[in-house]
């Protein structure tokens, strides 16, 4: 036995031996007694009752006394019990975790329990430890999962929408509130209004003047702020019609392009106030709903210049038919008032000290000329610059009548970086001009300078009977001097910035090294005609050149016949160089004749191909065809439940499905057309179907 007391006393856990009546027999000193223990150390437990061990400072609320005692009796029928707590050691400095281990025993003829116990604080506290880790893990997984959802949208209302999902499921909160800022009026407007109950503790249109309120207080700050128990704070402003009683409130600002534009606001009306964690959470967060709403913002900028590319390509459809410059001068009138929907607009050429007017549409009235040094339209003959004023009323200048007219955009139209004349535009009172109609016209006018360019070159070459009267070797453009039988005599060094050959490398030979394979017969043809018909300019179209590196460069030519001329003895040939502007002009044509969405032809290639269909029949060809318009059921009710993108991927998925032999256009946002051509078996069977004569 002394045996026995001597390991009881070295043993490195705690250990008591409690009898059957429930009072302690032994405690080694390793026991751990909890800070409002009666014991003060294990000479004092003997006698003690059992439940003195563990006092009434437990910290597992679950755990009683009573349960410890129900243990201590079943231990006592046999059963080993097995338990954990926690409590405060004896100078309550800090928390300790035991396990606790009964095992029944006996000393002598006297039934006894054997409490062995373990000090679990290190593990309790690692585990804590790493449930803390993986709660700040998961809880960056769903801030990358849902910065990432509202990253993604690009509509402004879409990521309204999705910030307020987001964040429900990030922080939690009665109420979202996101405002912006109107710096005209140095105030705080809410724009967005989300809360999680009935009860409107934030009308829909509430305004804070900056330097008002707590809600400003956290928007002068650099990264938000929390503020709990809002409604003591000594700025605090609510609504009137608001029944907070208790409020707290966190917030952070939103920024665009580093520059500050609202603030995103939660406010809970119950306890638990927020935390630094969660604030936190939300400036990380805001940072991505600042991305998003810049991206928005690019997008719609995208959106808009896509918006005008398109009206610029229907003003070029309409420009690039026009070879007469006063023909091209009055299309550019009739085009910009009808594309663009302008009233009124006008052409005036510098003439010396005076702008004459060639074309204008809306005006009650006749302008003949006016002096440069009159007028919105005079001052921009002499500065070249565009002029936009939005209100003419306030500019002295303004020759009209101002209670006729709301606005005035003036843009100058250049002849090789000389003005030569002025696009006007005036709106009735009804309209204001803008930033964008001056970005427009001045896009319009600098495309409309290539146009008049073209247009003047081709007047000049039906007017005059000599193209050249002198040649420079810094021309932009390539000449080529070839005698009839098509060797070259001279080339001029602008020849290699186009094809990359150096002049000395391309005299002596054939012109035909240059040509197209296809464009070798008819570029001889012309030298031929060129020097039947000597002296007089020919226009030889469009010729593809070889450059050095392989690739093919298209030129448009123009020649003249000078035989009887010593320094010539050949024809002299002008080419100028329109590689980038048919690649820019196949361009626009693609988007005109094209749907951006699908890729698809759009209703006006359709419209244009049935057209030519019907020219063919009434030419007297029986191919048979047929149209097929496809409109899909529902379609509005799929946008509007599902959203647009869906609509859109929806319509690409129709469209791929459809045989890739049928020529297919996109007609209507909801319907797609198909012409099926020739003798398909599919066009037979439909025409039976349909009981359409086959004529048809």
């Amino acid at each position: 036995m002394q045996n026995l007391w001597s390991l009881l006393v070295t043993f490195p856990d705690g250990l008591a031996i409690v009898g059957a009546d429930g009072v302690v027999r032994y405690l080694n000193p390793a026991w751990k007694l909890p800070g409002s223990s009666p014991i003060l150390s294990a000479r004092d437990a003997p006698g003690q009752r059992y439940t003195s061990l563990f006092t009434d400072s437990l910290i597992d609320k679950n755990l009683t006394l009573a349960d410890i005692e129900r243990h201590r009796r079943d231990v006592l029928q046999g059963t080993e019990q097995q338990f954990e707590f926690g409590y405060s050691d004896m100078v309550g400095e800090y928390l300790c975790y035991f396990s606790i281990t009964a095992t029944p025993m006996m000393i002598g003829r006297h039934r006894s329990v054997l409490l062995k116990q373990r000090e679990t604080t290190a593990l309790y506290n690692a585990e804590e430890q790493l449930q803390r880790m993986r709660n700040v893990l998961n809880q960056s997984k769903r801030l990358l999962t849902e910065s990432q959802s509202v990253i993604a949208k690009l509509a402004f209302d879409d990521i309204l929408l999705q910030t307020h999902e987001a964040l429900y499921n990030l922080v939690a909160h009665d109420t979202f509130a996101l405002f912006v800022l109107d710096e005209a009026r140095d105030e705080l407007r809410l724009i967005v209004r989300a809360e999680t109950s009935d009860v409107q503790h934030y009308p829909d249109t509430w305004v804070i003047p900056i330097g008002q309120g707590v809600s400003t207080t956290i928007f002068e700050t650099t990264q938000g702020m929390l503020i709990n128990n809002a409604h003591e704070h000594p700025d605090a402003l609510f609504p009137e019609t608001s029944s907070v009683k208790i409020e707290h409130l966190l917030g952070t600002p939103l920024y665009m392009n580093q520059r500050k534009i609202g603030l995103l606001l939660l406010a809970r009306y119950r306890n638990p106030p927020f935390t630094q964690e969660e604030l936190e959470l939300v400036q990380v967060f805001s940072s991505y709903v600042s991305l998003a709403m810049a991206n928005a913002q690019l997008y719609a900028a995208t959106e808009q210049r896509a918006h005008e590319l398109h009206l610029v390509v229907q003003a070029h459809v309409a420009l690039a038919r026009e070879s007469d410059l006063n023909n091209a001068l009055r299309v550019l009138v009739a085009t910009t008032a009808e594309v663009f929907g302008y009233s009124q607009v006008g052409i005036h050429l510098l003439r010396d000290d005076t702008l004459v007017t060639a074309h204008q549409v809306g005006y009650t009235f006749d302008i003949d000329q006016i002096s440069v040094h009159q007028g919105i339209i005079g001052r921009t003959a002499r500065t070249g610059r565009p002029i936009l004023i939005q209100d003419v009323s306030t500019d002295p200048d303004f020759l009209g009548d101002v209670s006729q007219v709301m606005s005035e955009i003036c843009v100058p139209l250049f002849d090789q970086d000389r003005v030569f004349g002025v696009l006007n535009v005036e709106t009735a009172r009804t309209r204001t001009l803008s930033q964008n109609d001056l970005h427009i016209l001045s896009l319009l006018g600098a495309y409309a300078n290539i146009i008049i360019e073209r247009a003047r070159l081709y007047t000049t070459m039906r007017e005059r009977e000599q193209l050249f009267q002198a040649l420079t070797e810094n021309t932009n453009d390539i000449i080529i001097i070839t005698d009839g039988e098509g060797d070259i005599r001279y080339t001029s060094p602008s020849i290699e910035r186009v094809v990359g050959y150096r002049a000395d490398e391309l005299v002596s030979a054939k012109i035909d090294i240059l040509l197209h394979p296809d464009d070798v017969q008819r570029g001889y043809s012309e030298i031929q005609e060129t020097l039947t018909n000597s002296g007089v300019i020919r226009n030889f179209g469009e010729f593809r050149l070889l450059h050095h590196n392989g690739n093919w460069r298209y030129v448009e030519a123009v020649a003249i016949g000078l035989p009887d001329v010593p320094a010539v003895q050949g024809v002299v040939i002008n080419c100028h160089d329109i590689t980038e502007r048919k690649a820019f002009t196949r361009q626009l044509q693609y988007k005109v004749y094209h749907d951006t969405l699908t890729g698809l032809p759009n209703r006006a290639f359709m419209m244009a191909q049935i057209d030519k269909i019907f020219e063919r029949r009434s030419a007297g060809s029986n191919i048979p065809f047929a149209l097929l318009f496809i409109d899909l059921d529902n379609f509005k009710f799929i946008n509007d439940s599902l959203g647009h993108l869906v609509g859109d991927e929806f319509l690409r998925r129709i469209t791929s499905a459809l045989p890739k032999a049928w020529m297919r256009a996109r007609c209507w946002r909801g319907s797609v057309a198909t012409s099926l051509r020739c003798c398909s078996p599919t066009c037979n069977r439909l025409m039976k179907l349909s009981k359409w004569p086959s004529g048809l």
